[in-house]
């Protein structure tokens, strides 16, 4: 298994020719220090806002992965970086130019050991469009490591097709098709710095415990058990091309 992923630092620049290549072969790019620590703290600042940590309490936060959608719609902070250049520019040359944002959420892991695992799946499952220029987008607030869960993928997974995430005619949001995340050879952890970005296809495997990751919504994902007591966030939405 790979024990970590090709990084770049381009603070504000766009995506080059070569880590186009890479998220078309393996479905995944994260590139570090996209934001700096103070638009960082601005962001985990709007965290801890009444407006999120209402909603965020509810989800028994202290035991699983919460994922708070619609997370544009609880501060302005969290529209601000959707429209941010230091977003669109990675990821248009990805999916082109005419973008609309599909959802947004806060993902969290518990500081605790042992728990907030999040089964492995395919994005596209959860919400199928007939255009699958979709990417995932996540920017991390906490470093993302194997020992507080970070994200595994499986390599080149987009190409897979969507696979199945049903048991006895209903969906589980869980792929079914386990030999394919039990080659640990094609499986890659992802894991960026806080402040980096990860995109990720619609039809990945991945597994999500950081930020700064874009990702194709069809690639396949899991997020591992941690195994220390520390937590991440991230702030991630999904976009798609028109």
């Amino acid at each position: 298994m790979d024990e970590s992923i090709p990084h770049t630092r381009h603070g504000a620049c766009g995506t080059t020719d070569e880590q186009i290549q890479f998220f078309r072969k393996e479905a995944y790019l994260v590139i570090d220090d996209v934001f700096p620590p103070a638009d960082v703290a601005r962001l985990r600042e709007a965290c801890e806002s009444p407006e999120v940590t209402t909603e965020w309490k509810k989800r028994d936060h202290e035991n699983k992965t919460v994922h708070l959608l619609e997370i544009t719609v609880k501060h302005t902070i969290f529209v601000e970086l959707a429209k941010s250049p230091r977003i669109l520019n990675r990821i248009t040359p990805l999916i082109g130019s005419d973008v609309q944002l599909q959802h947004s959420k806060l993902a969290t892991k518990p500081p605790t050991k042992g728990k907030g695992p999040f089964a492995w799946h395919q994005d596209f499952a959860y919400f199928p469009h007939t255009n699958i220029d979709l990417v995932a987008v996540m920017v991390l607030l906490d470093d993302a490591t194997p020992e507080n869960g970070c994200m595994q993928i499986v390599r080149g997974s987009h190409k897979l097709g969507l696979l199945n995430h049903m048991q006895g005619g209903l969906f589980t949001g869980t792929c079914q098709e386990s030999p394919y995340w039990e080659d640990e050879i094609r499986l890659a952890q992802v894991i960026p710095k806080v402040g980096g970005l990860v995109s990720t296809t619609a039809w990945h495997f991945i597994v999500r415990p950081s930020i700064s990751l874009v990702d194709h919504v069809a690639a396949l994902f899991f997020s591992i058990v941690p195994t220390m007591p520390t937590n991440w966030r991230t702030v991630s939405g999904q976009t798609l091309a028109y």
